[in-house]
């Protein structure tokens, strides 16, 4: 059985997909296996979602920017004022605040991904999806 949000989420990408006359297949995998996508996705776009939260949605290498969204998750690893030397992503307002309210689990947590092959198709793509789906942690759509 599919989870309204997961419903949600395909009915948008096939409104998207359809209006961008393309036809990218959509992969999901537990956030947990990152490393199982293939590093050759130059121009991917994907979507994290947490249980029936969607998190996030990026564009670009989307394997490089998993490790990064999995340190914002757990708030391990991160670029703050007092240790910048130490950590390797940086975060913002609206993943410190889904951290303290959602408490979200990497182990909880999908990415679906495609590969949109161009970098325009990508970018028209991921905006049209933050658009529709309203992440909770993309600066685009925070409003805490």
């Amino acid at each position: 059985m599919v989870d309204n949000t997961t419903s949600k989420l395909f009915r948008t990408l096939a409104r998207v997909f359809s209006f961008y006359e393309l036809n990218p297949h959509v992969v999901s995998e537990d956030l947990d296996n990152w490393k199982d996508i293939p590093f050759s996705i130059k121009h991917g776009v994907y979507i994290i979602k947490h249980n029936d939260d969607i998190l996030y949605i990026g564009q670009g290498r989307v394997k490089r920017r998993q490790k990064h969204h999995i340190d914002n998750i757990t708030g391990e690893n991160l670029i703050t004022e007092t240790s910048s030397k130490n950590g390797r992503t940086k975060s913002t307002k609206a993943w410190e605040y889904i951290r303290e309210s959602y408490k979200p689990e990497v182990k909880n947590c999908k990415v679906y991904y495609m590969d949109c092959i161009t970098k325009y198709d990508a970018i028209a793509v991921e905006g049209a999806l933050i658009k529709f789906l309203m992440p909770l942690a993309n600066e685009e759509t925070f409003n805490k």
